[in-house]
């Protein structure tokens, strides 16, 4: 099925090439573009290719196309090796498409000990501490009803617009998506109450969680 949708999201705009012949595909999102492309301006593109036929002269094309609107293409998503090594080829990252994350959120009761890890693909709630040692992985968001002093990796493997929460926040690692962020040497931050984690700017920053 072909078809060309476009989505915002919290990093961008992300453009959705559903199948067809690469020449239909630059024609209606040139016309998608012409009527709403002012809109577009500025922002980054995540490309989800659903066609196998793009090789590295259709994406030249299409990002040649996306960039006349000031846009700039820094990512494709597809299946097809075929069509990541082309984007590749012009200094795209290329990724295949990630699982669609579970609708329930996994709820873990009792402390994670050191050597404990908690790996799910969607979001993870432990209620007890996380000790030094202890890691917690998951694909969406992370949050620890008490003391966050392990490592915890939310929005796994690439999703940066997940988000870490906890009673007390001072791990030996966080990672949120692409970005990874570690305590100063020898620093604690006991004492601030609630907070949260996310990724602003290029950085993980933390505030407090107004929970």
């Amino acid at each position: 099925m072909g078809g060309i949708s476009i989505k915002g999201t919290r990093q961008g705009i992300t453009i959705i090439i559903n199948g067809g012949e690469p020449k239909g595909a630059l024609k209606d999102l040139a016309k998608q573009l012409a009527s709403s492309g002012h809109f577009l301006r500025g922002n980054e593109v995540v490309l989800e290719i659903g066609s196998d036929y793009f090789g590295v002269q259709e994406l030249e094309a299409l990002c040649g196309l996306l960039k006349r609107y000031d846009m700039n293409p820094v990512k494709v998503i597809s299946e097809s090796p075929d069509v990541r090594r082309a984007a590749q080829a012009l200094g795209l990252e290329a990724n295949k498409p990630t699982a669609k994350r579970p609708e329930y959120a996994l709820v873990k009761r009792g402390p994670i000990r050191s050597g404990q890890s908690v790996n799910y693909d969607g979001t993870v709630l432990i209620i007890g501490d996380v000790n030094p040692g202890g890691e917690v992985i998951a694909g969406g968001d992370i949050i620890v009803w008490g003391h966050l002093k392990g490592m915890a990796y939310a929005g796994a493997p690439d999703d940066s617009s997940r988000r870490i929460y906890a009673l007390s926040l001072e791990p030996t690692l966080l990672r949120i998506g692409n970005y990874l962020a570690r305590p100063p040497e020898g620093e604690t931050s006991p004492g601030k109450g609630p907070e949260t984690a996310f990724v602003q700017e290029n950085q993980i920053v933390v505030e407090p969680w107004e929970h």
